[in-house]
């Protein structure tokens, strides 16, 4: 399978899109934490390297921001494939984020070298942002939270909720309520991060991004090959219900003798 990497400048939509070429096994996507059971918050990091051929210092300054939501990053499956089944399958989103402030690395070779970038979902960056004051004060749905946390991380992903646990009295989470003035004890306003990984872990769910959506789902049913999702637009409206079947990797059993 080949992919396309796309940067795009979210001050400048007029700017055309510039192709570069990467190093060969270089574009890398992790997820972090993803190995683990532990309910929590799961963000996704993507490294990836640009081509210098003619050994040109500071080929992509434009690059170098402090600005963390500026250039959008986004993985895709290419659009030039070797079978009609992977043809098929292009265009489609792996990840999609922003690059990290200040991460541009560059060597000191010539005259071919490797510019190396990282770039960030945003969900670590919650950890300096907060809710508007109402979501301290009032009560609030949990999808009603969940959205506007994820919100703040400007990918304007679609939520897919598969929780590990269910209340007996109402099974949609568009309908449960939360006191959020009595949520936190602490005196201390919480971030949106930790308002968000709070829900998240008592929930016994995982949060991560996967194909252009969040996915949030009970440790419970990470095994299962269909789930069925509770479906939200971006800010929080309910879509109905969706069966999602993953791609299940078949790994070789192990002879021990």
């Amino acid at each position: 399978m080949n992919y396309e990497i796309h940067i795009k400048d979210t001050q400048n939509f007029l700017d055309p899109l510039i192709l570069h070429y990467a190093e060969r096994g270089a574009i890398e996507v992790n997820w972090l934490g993803s190995d683990s059971l532990k309910p929590g918050l799961v963000p996704v990091e993507l490294n990836f390297s640009l081509e210098v051929g003619d050994g040109a210092d500071a080929k992509y300054e434009q690059y170098f921001t402090t600005d963390e939501k500026r250039f959008e990053v986004t993985k895709i499956i290419s659009y030039t494939q070797d079978t009609p089944a992977a043809l098929a399958r292009a265009g489609e989103l792996i990840v999609k984020t922003f690059l990290l402030p200040e991460s541009y690395s560059e060597p000191w070779e010539n005259p071919l070298f490797y510019v190396n970038f990282s770039a960030v979902d945003g969900l670590g960056l919650l950890k300096g942002k907060y809710l508007t004051p109402d979501f301290y004060s009032e009560e609030k749905t949990v999808i009603e939270v969940l959205a506007s946390c994820l919100q703040l991380t400007q990918l304007d992903f679609e939520i897919f909720l598969s929780p590990a646990i269910q209340n007996h009295l109402k099974k949609d989470w568009h309908e449960i309520l939360i006191d959020t003035k009595h949520y936190f004890e602490e005196k201390k306003l919480p971030s949106a991060y930790e308002f968000l990984e709070e829900i998240i872990v008592s929930m016994r769910c995982q949060l991560y991004q996967c194909e252009g959506r969040w996915e949030i789902v009970g440790i419970n049913k990470r095994h299962l090959p269909v789930v069925k999702f509770w479906k939200y637009s971006a800010t929080g409206e309910y879509l109905g219900t969706v069966n999602i079947t993953r791609n299940i990797k078949k790994l070789p059993g192990l002879c021990l003798h």
